[in-house]
């Protein structure tokens, strides 16, 4: 029998909600006013947090110590713009993980370390607008990543690395809807990608030629790229200029 992440997923999903068998291993402190998460009591053998729809602004680093159980962590809806490097490291059984709805800019290198076993991530509808090289480097069981709603307009190849996300039954997913992409030639990558290691959605922002088209739609003669020529020629018209100039 092959190994579909989504089997799990759902379980979990169902485990948490189902209201005839409540859950004894699972912290549910949603809409309760929290502006300190260091303030709930978090017992080693959870494996369910939800936190959603409180005040929290940073996750400081050790905050989910000993916690090997956890699978499913819910920090949707705060105020969130500050989270520590290793601050869920300590969760390595983590298969989702949501911090939808909250205030992030940056995506550091070591603000994910840990996360193996992590298939589901949702960051949408933040104010991100740079992901480090590194941010998503360790999480190499990801399935799908929620990127969509953000202020991404650029977006390195090394960040998604093909050698990092291997899965069994599909390509992993990226959502990138409602970013400010500039689908030119910095951005070709991902229309080379599509179908390959790894499917992006969402539209391109600019240039005007191509905004509003579906990455998917794309192919990569519709991305410009400056030739070598003109690029020789631009920088030789400044060293000229600037020669002139000191004689």
């Amino acid at each position: 029998m092959e190994f579909n992440p989504w089997i799990i997923i759902c379980f979990v999903h169902i485990t948490y909600i189902g209201g005839s068998n409540p859950c004894t291993t699972c912290i549910d402190k949603g809409r309760s006013g929290i502006r300190d998460v260091t303030t709930v009591t978090l017992p080693t053998h959870t494996t369910l947090i939800n936190l959603n729809n409180n005040n929290l602004e940073h996750i400081p680093s050790g905050v989910f110590k000993d916690m090997p159980n956890v699978t499913w962590l819910n920090l949707a809806i705060n105020q969130i713009n500050r989270i520590d490097d290793n601050s869920f490291i300590n969760i390595p059984s983590l298969t989702q993980l949501f911090l939808q709805k909250n205030k992030l800019k940056v995506l550091k290198a070591n603000m994910f370390n840990g996360l193996v076993n992590l298939l589901e991530f949702k960051l949408h509808d933040n104010e991100i607008y740079f992901i480090q090289l590194n941010a998503f480097s360790q999480l190499t069981s990801l399935f799908i990543l929620y990127l969509n709603e953000n202020n991404l307009a650029h977006i390195h190849k090394q960040i998604f690395d093909h050698s990092n996300y291997q899965t069994v039954n599909s390509l992993p997913a990226v959502h990138l809807d409602g970013n400010p992409l500039k689908c030119n030639c910095d951005l070709s990558w991902i229309i080379d990608a599509q179908g390959t290691w790894l499917s992006f959605y969402g539209q391109c922002g600019a240039p005007a030629s191509l905004a509003g088209h579906l990455l998917t739609n794309i192919t990569p003669q519709q991305i410009v790229c400056p030739t070598v020529t003109s690029k020789y020629l631009f920088y030789r018209y400044i060293i000229i200029i600037t020669f002139d100039q000191t004689n």
